[in-house]
């Protein structure tokens, strides 16, 4: 299996936002990813707020999430790709 792609990976980080009802953060991603608006002075009139403060917490935040979703992708793929992966899984039925 192939690694995630970048487009990928915020495509499925601005479906999880949109499913948690967390928009805010689901339009940041639409306009900083998808949009390419890096420019911070317009990224907050784009979104509509002032401080700087706000736009680093939500890059943190989103950078924890991306973070949290590659590690989950990568041991999916481990799990995918360990040749022992079939003893571990008779280990857990007691065989």
């Amino acid at each position: 299996m192939e690694r995630m792609t970048r487009q990928r990976i915020y495509e499925d980080l601005y479906d999880y936002y949109t499913e948690r009802r967390e928009y805010k953060l689901a339009l940041f991603i639409k306009k900083y990813f998808f949009e390419n608006i890096k420019d911070a002075v317009r990224l907050q009139q784009e979104l509509g707020f002032r401080g700087e403060r706000t736009l680093r917490s939500r890059k943190s935040r989103i950078s924890r999430d991306l973070v949290q979703l590659r590690m989950i992708s990568d041991d999916q793929i481990k799990v995918f790709r360990s040749p022992d992966r079939g003893k571990r899984i008779a280990k857990k039925q007691g065989n």
